[in-house]
């Protein structure tokens, strides 16, 4: 993917307007903010070349990422080391999550679906109906948990085996977020993001074609969340996405990770470099970069004070807010 140049960044600006998209109605304005992002950046050892397209953090000080070729990492000192896992598989790993220090999924290319319960020492490859590749993740419990990926895959774990679910459109999806066991959204290419309050039984449209794709999902609570994607799209909802705003911080690279910390503090990370920080739930974003060139796959913000993002060539920075707010 071409890296594009960031435009610089004018006096602050508003533009607002009514725009329809498929099922949803989404509210459009663009914001510009010269205001400078707090804290640095800092660069961590991956030891690894690898293209890294996932990365969690349980707390301040326990995380995992993974990428391209089956190579995954992990630290339990802030990333101030990273290990390698041997995951024994040479297929790209495009999503995971763990739920502690020993269990925890991996998805990825060609199907790959893998459960581990020693740390990822050992990997249990589970068994999907068809090869597509699955890029997103989601498990609000142990118990529960969805996969989804191209050509419309989507699978739910019920606790013993994974089935598969059907959405209302045949697309693929790239982003998956529950905030419980019964609510979730999913998200991915012609701007669709699609929402269940039922496990997955039955899954709506609640809006499309705001932009050619969302890349990644980020929800706080059951009414607050956020969906980013090409072109520099922002989408946000504060009513369980029965509307969306469509916010903006006048960039037009593409847009591949969002977290919040609470529906205040968030970080996106994008095309050539690109990190974007907002204190005010994206009212206003601040546009900055992590000190690389290379494009940024995702973000980890599991505190108020701390974020870690991944992306090509084995990138890890860490973000530590210098004044966290109590």
């Amino acid at each position: 993917m071409p890296h594009r140049t960031l435009s610089a960044l004018v006096l602050l600006s508003a533009v607002a307007a009514s725009l329809i998209f498929g099922a949803g109605l989404v509210r459009a304005w663009t914001v510009r903010s010269p205001s400078a992002i707090p804290g640095h950046w800092q660069p961590q050892t991956s030891h690894t070349a690898s293209n890294l397209y996932a990365v969690q953090f349980l707390d301040d000080q326990m995380g995992f990422a993974a990428g391209a070729g089956g190579d995954a990492l992990f630290t339990r000192v802030a990333g101030a080391d990273w290990a390698a896992l041997p995951t024994g598989f040479d297929r790209d790993i495009l999503a995971l999550h763990f739920f502690d220090a020993n269990r925890g999924w991996i998805a990825g290319r060609a199907g790959l679906l893998a459960f581990t319960a020693d740390g990822g020492q050992t990997w249990q490859t589970q068994v999907t109906q068809f090869p597509a590749d699955l890029r997103a993740l989601a498990f609000p419990a142990a118990d529960a948990g969805w996969a989804a990926g191209d050509d419309a895959a989507l699978y739910h774990f019920n606790g013993l085996s994974w089935v598969m679910q059907t959405l209302p459109l045949s697309l693929s999806i790239y982003a998956l977020d529950f905030v419980d066991a019964q609510q979730g959204w999913a998200a991915g290419r012609d701007g669709a993001i699609f929402h269940t309050a039922n496990r997955g039984q039955t899954w709506i449209v609640q809006t499309q074609g705001a932009t050619a794709a969302l890349y990644d999902l980020d929800f706080v609570d059951a009414q607050k969340g956020w969906a980013v994607g090409a072109n520099g799209a922002i989408l946000h909802t504060v009513d369980g996405g029965r509307t969306w705003d469509l916010q903006s911080a006048n960039v037009d690279a593409d847009l591949f990770g969002v977290a919040f910390a609470n529906s205040s503090l968030g970080w996106i990370v994008g095309e050539g470099g690109l990190v974007l920080f907002t204190e005010n739930g994206g009212a206003t974003w601040r546009i900055g970069e992590a000190g690389v060139g290379f494009d940024l796959r995702d973000v980890s913000y599991p505190t108020l004070a701390d974020a870690w993002l991944v992306g090509d060539a084995g990138v890890i920075r860490r973000w530590r807010h210098p004044n966290p707010p109590p």
